[in-house]
């Protein structure tokens, strides 16, 4: 097993694998390849995926959705507080800042951080792998945005451990964009560099890529990014309808979807699939709410939307240009340009990127998939199981970082790795301080990690120290080790020094709790769903059992007072499931359903019964008449019987006329039995002795090597028609 691809979206997560020479897309439980990000609890179980997304309306407070947009943040955070204005679930702050959703829990209250509710969605696309692949996942790849920081590729990681899931390489999105587009164009590249700059414009982020392809290789050059998506239009669209609504004039409706979280949710809904609908077409089209009793009669067209969305339109652009400089490439160098994302579908994103590429834009790859499958295909080259062709993959490190020391007396700051430097890369730092001391690895704006060295003061004398700093695969930036420099004429030692306390990600302690914590609401999940599923089993027993019994294929197969009492009881166990029986335990709809088996069963049987046994009967028949052929060719002296001897024959004769005889008695008591009455002939005795009967006959017209006598003794005397066979 190749281990699986996963691409970890705002709105929707996809999964990918390698097989049979190929990547495959996995499908959900409800046949999609695409699982809305989505996390609903009620007071039963969680729901998560498309479930979760189907109910959102009627569970809004307790449906939790973008938390990808979180991920890393505290509730202080300006861009926290501004997309809190936007949700309906209730966000409140752990000890630390961090953010959690306060949700209705099986009858509870309860708080799920980032970690959790992000592990959650995990969970769900490995069982959605393993049901697909028919076999365990464990090892994945995950895609994350170029801009996220150490923080929230740590939480990533620990959701993935929560989930079970060993994550090989955390791989930045518009890298697996490019190597999805470059590893099955390989033999187009040459030595000489190809550019290709990648639009990768999502639900929640815009991301901008420039790569370098040469042969058997792939080469980051520069990424640039900005917060927005198509949400940012979904939201621009909606604000626009609803000023238009509450402007009208009299006589029409006035309202404000705003007012009610429901309904803006609609209005959202609605948008979302007009602004699809107008980037294929120029006409003016019609905003269709679902909303029985008023008609909203708001329409748009392209022209519109891009004067409403122009602030929005006018960042992409920026974003563009600021990936054109900070990757120092002249627009003749640039070989294509490749669009991927949902919202790069809009035609003014398109016409922009065209704009300030001064390349013709194209979509090779899937707009949707592109990630998943880049995901999928690193997977595979990490997997050790198996085979990959060579393609090397250098990455960047999208931010400056700074590393800071203090060691109670003097401090210091120093660069450590320059913006788009090579990932993954590890490099020495040296500086002068005393034991213990702290080191800080920042960014420009906020720490990435806090180290501690040393476990007690030596003295005050200042040392030479050499930190060694690493970027791993991940784009994690971390302290590895410290040691102390002691230099003499000959040689420099080196000393190790411990590393006594790190702020770096989750200690294990948590990780331990959060898992035993999925594990228990897993057990939970588990045992609802196999309640409703017997519910279920039972209610469609009971419709598919009333329908056969009364004008069904049952209704001749039963007395007439005996199907109206058992007619009975399915109403009374439908009126109980819809009454008493609404919110039962497992043991409780199983018991009701095998009550109603022990009636049922036997007619089924009996109906089977009398229905196959027919053709038993002809198959028989049919067997006694190539006998008898077989016998007049072996007279008339055919060479394809030559092998046959007279007494092996005769014994053959013999055994189809006694055949022949007791088929005709049990056949007229057969047909004559009252269909409501189980019958003397049993269906698998009577298929028994028509193997038997025919095996024999194999044995002896047929030219193979059976044995005869291995038949003989169950064969040669026919059961009597009174008998139950």
């Amino acid at each position: 097993m190749s281990g699986i691809g996963i691409d970890f979206g705002n709105e929707n997560c996809r999964v990918a694998t390698t097989r049979c020479g190929g990547i495959e897309m996995l499908l959900n439980d409800y046949n999609l390849r695409s699982t809305p990000s989505y996390v609903a609890f009620n007071d039963k179980k969680r729901i998560i995926g498309v479930a979760a997304k189907y109910q959102q309306i009627t569970n809004i407070k307790n449906t939790v959705s973008g938390i990808k947009i979180f991920l890393g943040r505290i509730i202080e955070d300006p861009y926290v507080r501004t997309e809190l204005r936007r949700i309906p679930v209730h966000v409140t702050e752990l000890g630390d800042g961090r953010i959690a959703f306060s949700v209705q829990f099986l009858n509870q209250s309860k708080c799920f951080g980032l970690e959790s509710l992000t592990s959650m969605l995990f969970t769900k696309l490995k069982q959605i792998s393993q049901a697909s692949l028919k076999s365990k996942v464990k090892t994945c790849v995950i895609s994350c945005p170029t801009f996220f920081t150490n923080v929230e590729r740590l939480i990533l990681l620990d959701a993935a451990r929560i989930a079970g899931l060993k994550v090989l390489r955390l791989i930045n999105e518009t890298t697996a964009t490019a190597l999805a587009y470059g590893f099955y164009r390989n033999d187009m590249f040459t030595e000489k560099p190809h550019n290709v700059i990648f639009v990768d414009f999502g639900h929640s982020s815009l991301q901008v890529s420039a790569c370098c392809f040469t042969k058997d290789n792939l080469k980051m050059l520069a990424s640039a990014w900005d917060q927005i998506g198509g949400r940012d239009f979904d939201k621009a669209l909606a604000d626009h309808f609803c000023i238009s609504m509450q402007g009208r004039a009299p006589g029409r409706f006035k309202i404000n979807p705003k007012s009610n979280a429901r309904a803006y949710l609609r209005l959202l809904t609605a948008v979302e699939k007009l602004k699809k609908e107008m980037s294929i077409t120029t006409t003016k089209l019609p905003l269709n709410i679902d909303n029985d009793d008023m008609d909203i009669g708001a329409s748009m067209q392209q022209s519109e939307m891009k004067q409403i969305c122009a602030k929005i339109l006018q960042r992409v652009e920026q974003t563009f240009r600021r990936l054109l400089k900070e990757s120092r490439l002249q627009l003749n160098q640039i070989s294509a340009l490749e669009l991927v994302g949902g919202s790069s579908r809009i035609p003014a994103v398109k016409l922009i990127a065209e704009k300030v590429f001064k390349i013709s834009a194209t979509t090779r790859l899937n707009q949707d998939e592109a990630v998943s499958r880049g995901a999928a295909i690193q997977c595979a080259m990490l997997c050790p199981t198996v085979r990959v062709r060579q393609f090397s993959i250098t990455d960047t490190l999208n931010f400056d970082v700074y590393l800071l020391w203090n060691d109670g007396l003097s401090s210091g700051k120093i660069p450590v790795f320059d913006k788009f430097h090579e990932s993954p890369f590890t490099r020495s730092v040296t500086i002068k301080c005393r034991i213990p001391f702290t080191v800080c690895l920042t960014y420009a704006d906020r720490n990435m990690g806090v180290f501690t060295f040393g476990d007690h003061v030596e003295n005050n004398e200042v040392k030479v120290i050499q930190l060694k700093i690493v970027i791993n695969s991940d784009n994690i930036v971390t302290v590895v080790s410290a040691s102390v420099l002691q230099m003499t004429v000959f040689s420099t030692e080196k000393i190790a020094i411990k590393l006594t306390t790190k702020s770096f990600g989750n200690n294990s302690i948590l990780l331990k709790l959060w898992k035993r914590r999925e594990a228990e609401m897993m057990a939970i999940d588990r045992k609802e769903t196999k309640r409703i599923n017997a519910q279920n089993n039972l209610e469609r027993f009971i419709y598919e059992m009333r329908r056969k019994l009364q004008d069904g294929s049952l209704e001749k197969y039963v007395q007439k007072f005996k199907r109206q009492w058992i007619m009975l009881q399915l109403n009374l166990a439908e009126e109980w499931l819809y009454k008493d029986g609404n919110n039962c335990e497992y043991e409780s709809y199983m018991k009701c359903l095998h009550k109603l088996k022990k009636h049922i069963t036997p007619i089924k049987r009996r109906a089977v019964n009398y229905e196959e046994c027919p053709a038993i009967f002809n198959y028989i028949k049919n067997s006694i008449f190539l006998t008898q052929q077989a016998v007049a060719d072996f007279h008339m002296g055919l060479p394809k019987y030559n092998h046959v001897k007279a007494d092996d024959l005769l014994h053959i004769v013999q055994v189809t006329e006694n055949k022949n005889k007791w088929l005709i008695e049990i056949m007229n008591d057969f047909f004559q039995t009252p269909r409501t009455v189980d019958c003397s002939i049993r269906l698998a005795n009577l298929q028994k002795e028509s193997e038997l009967l025919n095996r024999l006959i194999d044995s002896v017209l047929k030219p193979q090597k059976y044995c005869i006598k291995k038949w003989l003794p169950s064969i040669c005397a026919a059961p009597s028609a009174t008998q139950k066979i």
